[in-house]
């Protein structure tokens, strides 16, 4: 007696199968499609805000340079803020956009004005990546008791 067995997939089944998998495929590239082209963006965001902390912290380095009685400390004049404000105009700490970088003032309101060194020892430094991300910092004379 000879037995005969039927195994494996007809031809029809297998087409059937592959029919429900691409359909199942069609409905699902538009949930991973997007997910997947975009993953990286997140990371390059990332690398470019870390490049623009550096930077300002670049700059509060410079900042806190300044000789003083042989000791570190801050600006101590308004020519040391006037040297740190030329050096940010020149983009001496990397790459950047100069939002702002000027000496101000508030007055009886809190409403920030613009000023010269000798009316206000207050530096505000403003800058900006290419992605829009900005950092703001306040740079003043260091003043120490002798």
């Amino acid at each position: 007696m000879i037995k005969k067995y039927n195994e494996g997939f007809t031809l029809i089944e297998i087409i059937v199968a592959l029919i429900v998998l691409a359909i199942a495929a069609a409905m699902m590239v538009p949930f991973f499609g997007k997910a997947l082209t975009q993953s990286p963006l997140p990371l390059v965001n990332l690398q470019k805000a870390t490049s623009l902390q550096t930077v300002m912290e670049n700059i509060v380095s410079d900042s806190d340079s300044f000789l003083f009685n042989g000791k570190k400390s801050g600006p101590t004049s308004c020519a040391d803020l006037g040297t740190l404000q030329t050096n940010i105009t020149n983009k001496l700490y990397g790459t950047y956009n100069i939002v702002q970088n000027s000496f101000i003032s508030f007055d009886a309101s809190n409403n920030e004005q613009n000023q010269t060194c000798a009316q206000s020892a207050i530096l505000k430094v403003t800058i900006k990546d290419t992605t829009g991300e900005t950092l703001t910092s306040l740079f003043t004379i260091f003043i120490t008791a002798l």
